[in-house]
């Protein structure tokens, strides 16, 4: 009869082993609003009780802490109302720069371990080192060789900024979360940090909104539209450039979002704040300067956000001196001159235009051939007259990979990311000894 006993607890145990890796789902980290958290992410298909996350430093054998989770139920819009249920846990009173091991759990299964490294205490002097792509979708070409290096703990954090899954949506929300199965070798390891593109539109975002968790630091609010967060020597800005194209989801929050840049801008240009953070370096999904003439979304060579629309944004950035623009919706890499308004400030520039060094405005960089997805139009046809602002462009799949390493200096990088060895397409450096008062 024991015998008999210990076989069924056995085999139950195997069963849950067995659902782990299925029942907890689509795993992904973001930051919390505080250095010292970490926010965790996951979906189960079913409703489940005592749902939390069991974590502990990874040089232990036991997992010394548990948060508990918020869950909510998510009906995906569509005919067959399908159903999930999206877990949220905050993992507090991290040690900073430490390994850690963690597991989502509940009453019904006991998920697999990941492990992350915590984020070090805020220092001026740290090199910061991330990645940045736009437009990736299933079996992104972007994904070996990225899951390689943040599994090598190279990067302190990766942004996807816009069009995800191609479509998050699609097939009753299946094509979603199997783009989010696909991302967890990264976004279990690593801060995966969102911006919202137009792909993500469908029944005003939801997918979208319900699927992440981003923090504003300043609020300790969530809003995966727009949020900032310190890191280092950088105040970092993701914002939305969807807001001016979809009128019909309502336009209060274009003068809200604008209303939010300007204070938050305001704030990291304090001097005590701006010293400690030279760099402000701002994400969206769109460009203000386009590849091409007429674009499905352009005016001439300019989006409407740039100066055309209410609460246009460049001379917002420029006033407050934002040193890094970065956006993808063009399926290709282009580098931009410094321009502010349509003109190129090319003194700042070196003959090989590989240094920009006191760039007096804004510098952009559009990074969106994650997936080599063809465009609306020939690709060759985008560079076929080329804009005075663009210096370098690809048509390589490729990622953005972004050192900075003190206050005066960082270098862009951009990887072909469908080759074996290591190929750098262009590269940049940034120089900043003069700082402009604002």
């Amino acid at each position: 009869m024991f015998k008999h006993i210990q076989l069924i607890v056995l085999l139950s145990t195997l069963l849950v082993c067995a659902n782990a890796g299925s029942h907890h789902q689509q795993i992904h980290l973001s930051f919390g609003q505080n250095v010292d958290e970490m926010v965790l992410t996951w979906v189960t298909k079913h409703k489940d009780e005592n749902v939390h996350v069991r974590y502990g430093l990874n040089e232990n054998e036991k997992f010394e802490f548990k948060a508990k989770a918020s869950s909510t139920k998510y009906i995906n819009p569509g005919k067959e109302a399908r159903i999930m249920y999206i877990h949220r846990a905050i993992l507090k009173e991290l040690e900073p720069g430490k390994m850690y091991k963690y597991s989502p759990v509940s009453a019904q299964a006991l998920g697999p371990v990941y492990t992350f490294r915590s984020r070090n205490i805020d220092n001026s002097n740290a090199v910061t080192k991330f990645a940045m792509f736009a437009d990736a979708g299933l079996e992104a070409t972007i994904l070996p060789r990225l899951t390689k290096e943040v599994q090598n703990n190279e990067y302190d954090m990766v942004f996807h900024v816009g069009d995800l899954a191609y479509d998050l949506h699609n097939d009753q929300g299946r094509v979603g979360d199997r783009f989010m199965q696909e991302i967890e070798q990264v976004s279990s390891h690593v801060a995966y940090q969102v911006a919202p593109g137009n792909h993500e539109r469908k029944n005003n975002f939801s997918q979208y909104t319900n699927r992440f968790t981003m923090i504003d630091q300043e609020s300790g609010n969530m809003n995966n539209h727009y949020y900032s967060f310190n890191m280092n020597n950088i105040h970092f800005i993701i914002y939305s450039s969807e807001f001016y194209y979809y009128p019909q989801f309502g336009t209060e929050q274009i003068q809200s979002q604008y209303n939010w840049l300007k204070e938050d801008l305001r704030k990291a240009n304090l001097p005590e704040n701006r010293a400690a953070r030279p760099w402000i370096i701002t994400m969206a999904h769109r460009n203000f300067y386009c590849n091409g003439y007429d674009l499905k979304d352009c005016i001439g060579y300019e989006r409407l956000f740039r100066k055309e629309a209410n609460y246009s944004l460049e001379e917002l950035f420029n006033d407050y001196g934002v040193d890094l623009n970065m956006s993808g919706h063009e399926h290709n890499y282009a580098r931009l001159l410094p321009v502010f308004d349509n003109k190129v400030m090319h003194h700042s520039v070196s003959n090989d235009t590989k240094v920009y060094s006191n760039p007096p405005t804004m510098v952009n960089i559009i990074s969106g051939g994650a997936s080599n997805i063809p465009n609306e139009v020939n690709d060759e046809a985008i560079f076929s007259e080329i804009p005075d602002w663009v210096t370098k462009w690809s048509l390589e799949p490729s990622y953005s990979r972004i050192t900075v390493y003190n206050s005066s200096t960082l270098l862009l990088e951009q990887v072909a990311s469908d080759v074996e060895e290591e190929r750098i397409i262009d590269e940049l450096t940034l120089k900043k000894t003069l700082f402009r008062s604002y």
